[in-house]
Formats: C-alpha cells, structure tokens, sequence
C-alpha cells in the first residue's frame, strides 16, 4: 500500500483560518520559528490519531481567540492510485449555564471521507480496509517514536510491510547482508543465530 498527500486544507486550524497547501509534487516546508511548520504536522496527525506532532492526546486545536467555529482538516490523498478525501472536524458544544453559573463544554470530532459523514469506527474501519493500519500509523510515520521502540519490535514492524519478500530476498538488497543472504539459502535464522553465538563465544574463549 502506498499514501501520498496530494492537497491539505485547514479551517481555524490553530492559527490558521483558511488556507490550502499544494503537496502534489516533491515538497519542502520551511519558515522561521512561528511561521506555522508544526501546525501542518499537527493537523496531519491530528486527522488520523486525536493527537498532535508532540504526541499530546486530544490536543487544543482552537483559533487562540477561541470564536465559535468548527476546526477542520481536510486531506486528499492518493492510496494506490485512488483519490480519496478524508475529513475531520471538532465541534465545541456548550450547555446552558446550571443552577451554580457554570456550562459544561463538550468537544464532538465528527468524520467524512469523499463527502460521506462517518463514526471515528467506520474512518478507521474504511482505511484498515484500503491497507492503512491506522495502529501502526504513529510509528512509521513519528521517527521519535519509531527509534523509541526496541530493536526487536522495529524489525517486526518493518518486516511485516514486507511480507511479500523472503528473508533472502530481503538480505541480498545489501552488500552487507550478502553472506547472510548465501547462508539463507541453507539455513533458518535461528540455525544462524545459533553458529553466531557459538562463533562468538570460541572466539572470546
């Protein structure tokens, strides 16, 4: 499965309140602290995990002036050469003042994806079945919390996007595993692993 974004459009985004970002071709994002670098990446990753880039669960997304307004962020993308135009929207509901002076404040996240209005169940369920697992998303695509995790579990991530391929297939991409490549051909990983720990403790004996 491939995704590219195509076009990212933000209403009262932060402090953003209409603009549409072109990413049809190879892009840069760059600008001077302030300029608005982050927000792009916090409403990205705001669309798809309820978080922003800091990984801050159900971040405040709201203009600063705080005006009544629906926050949204709009993707299209290319999945497998399909355009697809995901959408997510945060409504701030506020009821009347109780019997104390004080409103309760509620924030409703509401989703579409090509204009069809969807439940946070159904977004996923939609994208889980284009190929996108939505549970990976954050470590493919945050490289803190990819190089957080152990090396164990980044090689079973990595080699599970790549089941199409045999280890051997996947060791001869690489001068450096080309012994490793040969030796496949005659042995399991384990049966390799086993000659190189005995390898390693004839040598320091």
């Amino acid at each position: 499965m491939k995704m590219k974004i195509k076009k990212m459009i933000l209403d009262d985004f932060k402090g953003v309140s209409h603009e549409e970002y072109d990413f049809s071709k190879l892009t840069k994002v760059y600008g001077k602290n302030g300029t608005g670098k982050t927000t792009l990446a916090d409403a990205f990753y705001f669309l798809f995990t309820d978080n922003n880039y800091a990984l801050t669960n159900r971040p405040d997304i709201r203009p600063n002036d705080d005006h009544d307004c629906i926050p949204t962020v709009e993707l299209v993308l290319d999945v497998d050469g399909v355009e697809i135009s995901a959408k997510k929207m945060q409504k701030k509901k506020t009821s009347k003042p109780d019997d104390t002076g004080v409103s309760k404040v509620t924030i409703l996240n509401s989703y579409e994806v090509n204009s069809i209005p969807m439940t946070l169940r159904d977004f996923t369920a939609y994208f889980t079945e284009r190929g996108v697992d939505l549970d990976k998303f954050i470590m493919l695509s945050h490289p803190e919390v990819f190089m957080s995790e152990k090396q164990d579990e980044m090689r079973k991530v990595l080699f599970s996007m790549a089941s199409e391929k045999s280890d051997v297939d996947i060791a001869a991409l690489l001068p450096e595993t080309k012994k490793a490549a040969e030796m496949l051909t005659s042995y399991k990983i384990s049966e390799i692993e086993a000659m190189e720990k005995a390898s390693r403790k004839k040598a320091q004996d």
